[in-house]
């Protein structure tokens, strides 16, 4: 079985998924993967760190791969002038191989790895779930929405990283929002973010 992405497709997962699953704890071994998806031409990737996921779907060539085959692999770094990247999987032996390809179609750097010893998680259930509740609400965009700066978002959370949970009050999808510390031990701190008018 063997996959091919272009760099940008593979750093898009790198970037959306890995960098979420850097953030996991260490007993959370599963979710230290990203779960790649494969559906013919289309990879479905999800990342987590056992309190929120990330997806995104990339193009990328299948050649003898299973429909909705499953895997697993950990965040890498990506070399510089990579053009593309290769998967070989071989099954037999539990092992696949990434291969990192320059415009010259020479391997810049390869890297071995052991499947993982267990099932994926079932994002798409929880992802399926999500989207199912949204989409009771206004042809799926849910109940109401807010667009935000995600600048202002995470400028406001990074005055409360200290805190190991906020709570963000919402008044209508109009209105500013404020995020606040969910212990009482910080009081004082609130930020009050506005939405910005989203372009259709």
């Amino acid at each position: 079985m063997d996959i091919k992405f272009t760099v940008y497709a593979w750093r898009d997962i790198m970037k959306i998924c890995g960098a979420i699953t850097l953030t996991c704890p260490k007993e959370m071994i599963i979710c230290r993967y990203i779960d790649l998806r494969f559906e013919s031409c289309e990879c479905i990737a999800y990342g987590s760190n056992g309190c929120q996921f990330t997806r995104i779907s990339v193009p990328c060539e299948c050649r003898d791969v299973p429909w909705q085959y499953h895997l697993l692999v950990k965040p890498m770094k990506i070399p510089s002038g990579t053009k593309f990247v290769e998967i070989h999987i071989d099954q037999k032996n539990k092992k696949f191989d990434v291969a990192y390809i320059d415009a010259e179609d020479d391997i810049r750097d390869a890297v071995v790895c052991d499947f993982f010893d267990g099932d994926p998680f079932d994002y798409e259930r929880f992802w399926q779930k999500t989207h199912d509740t949204l989409n009771q609400y206004n042809q799926g965009s849910g109940q109401y929405f807010i667009c935000v700066n995600p600048k202002y978002l995470i400028n406001a959370l990074e005055g409360m990283k200290s805190c190991d949970r906020v709570i963000m009050n919402f008044g209508s999808c109009v209105d500013g929002f404020t995020i606040r510390p969910y212990d009482d031990d910080q009081p004082n701190i609130e930020a009050v973010i506005y939405p910005v008018r989203p372009i259709r």
